[in-house]
């Protein structure tokens, strides 16, 4: 029975970069003013390459006690440290990061899919019924529109409560498709961290790729 939960769980982890072991921290009653002071960052911050001529500091975390790698942050809600954070998804209850964005955008999209697909079938069957229950064909599109209402009430609610669903969710689908294509995550976009030339990006096709074939390597389940 565990393993359909550690695959569930594998496949819905946004990343998160462990930590080190914790050091224990002494009795209150035990420090001295002889006692030394861990330092903020006991380490030189390190750089890395992200582009040809590029280099980027890595942030030390003083919550996670780690070096965070390029596109990673600290999510407050969670703790922890995700690689190519994006957000805190309150909706999904968890960070969205490298290993799950794709599942995220992909459940976005079929939303919005599946919100188009019900409202128009709903209209269509609708309207057909109420063509037929005419018995000239050549009826007003208001005229069908009032006699499907009227044979069936239930199909407003059925085309309404999607199209609201299309109205909340779809800009959302096109702002991710939008960062996509440029390779930026939602916390990069607000934050600007590098400035206004992203240092990841390439053209359109490579961005798309990329977000489809992230590498999803294993991690320690906590």
């Amino acid at each position: 029975m565990g393993r359909p939960r550690e695959a569930v769980r594998w496949r819905s982890d946004a990343y998160h970069l462990p930590r080190p072991h914790p050091i224990r921290a002494p009795h209150p009653h035990a420090i001295t003013h002889s006692t030394p002071r861990m330092p903020i960052c006991p380490y030189p911050s390190p750089t890395i390459t992200a582009a040809p001529g590029v280099r980027i500091p890595l942030k030390w975390c003083r919550t996670c006690k780690i070096f965070r790698p390029p596109r990673a942050a600290h999510c407050s809600e969670c703790n922890v440290c995700v690689e190519r954070f994006d957000h805190h998804c309150p909706w999904m209850g968890q960070c969205i990061g490298r290993r799950n964005y794709r599942y995220f955008l992909g459940f976005v999209v079929s939303v919005c899919a599946l919100s188009v697909c019900t409202a128009c079938l709903t209209a269509l069957m609708a309207i057909n019924l109420a063509r037929a229950a005419y018995e000239s064909h050549h009826a007003a599109i208001f005229d069908l529109v009032a006699k499907a209402v009227s044979l069936r009430p239930a199909s407003v609610g059925l085309v309404a409560f999607p199209v609201l669903i299309l109205l909340c969710v779809g800009p959302l689908a096109c702002y991710h498709c939008s960062l996509v294509c440029q390779n930026k995550t939602t916390s990069e976009e607000i934050k600007m961290p590098y400035g206004e030339e992203n240092p990841f990006a390439d053209d359109c096709v490579s961005n798309c790729n990329e977000v489809r074939t992230q590498y999803l390597y294993p991690i320690a389940m906590r």
